[in-house]
């Protein structure tokens, strides 16, 4: 019998997960990397966070530009897990809130520059203001909690039914 609970007892959290501990529901701090015990039905573990840059693209959407014209832009999100206990206690579906945030980001912000204005300064860092427009300029502005930090890399926009160039590389935004 105890050999049996000793078992459920021992827990293992790789090297770069973390994961909160809750006992009887509660919050008590968060465990890991590595081995430790729980005392089992009393304390329960959270799903575990991973801590590692993770990546996510942001599908092809046709976006209007300030002088209404439809672009078409890919975008890639670099993103991490910068408060894990934020992100464990606050957050339901932090992969899906990551993606929705910057999907909604990226669109308001293109929203607000001109198709030139976007097609003259690409070569100069356009991905930059749309970077901060994301993030803000101190890489905070993912969330009000700074729960979540990340970078995006964009393909240069294209208007609706243009194809991409196939020998062309996607430019990187910068954080």
């Amino acid at each position: 019998m105890v050999g049996v609970c000793l078992l459920f007892a021992i827990k293992v959290v790789q090297q770069w997960e973390k994961v909160a501990l809750l006992r009887l529901g509660k919050y008590v701090g968060l465990r890991g990397p590595g081995l430790f015990l729980i005392v089992p039905v009393y304390e329960t573990l959270s799903a575990n966070v991973d801590q590692r840059f993770r990546v996510a693209s942001v599908s092809a959407e046709s976006t209007l530009t300030r002088d209404t014209v439809p672009v078409n832009v890919d975008a890639i999100v670099f993103w991490l897990a910068w408060n894990v206990e934020k992100t464990i206690l606050e957050v339901e579906d932090f992969v899906a809130a990551i993606n929705m945030s910057a999907q909604t980001a990226m669109r308001e912000s293109i929203g607000r520059q001109h198709l030139a204005q976007m097609i003259t300064e690409r070569e100069a860092d356009p991905p930059l203001k749309i970077n901060n427009a994301i993030y803000g300029k101190n890489g905070k502005g993912m969330n009000a909690t700074n729960t979540l930090r990340g970078m995006i890399q964009n393909n240069t926009p294209r208007r609706k039914g243009e194809q991409r160039e196939s020998g062309r590389r996607p430019q990187r935004w910068r954080r």
